[in-house]
């Protein structure tokens, strides 16, 4: 709905407009992403938390 309004969790990337999405730019920012961890991190993390990880296809994206 054009005139409702969102809450969206992005990285700083897209938020600054990254990849066309310029709409983002003009968004209020709640968090300082000078003191947020980076996504990166996060995910090196779990994978050294679990040793290994199995990523599976679920088949919400297909070719045309």
């Amino acid at each position: 709905m054009p005139d409702a309004l969102y809450r969206v969790a992005t990285s700083d990337y897209l938020a600054s407009g990254g990849d066309g999405y310029a709409a983002l730019t003009r968004g209020k920012l709640l968090s300082d992403t000078r003191f947020a961890k980076l996504l990166a991190t996060t995910v090196a993390e779990y994978i050294e938390r679990q040793g290994t990880v199995a990523p599976q296809l679920d088949g919400r994206i297909t070719a045309r």
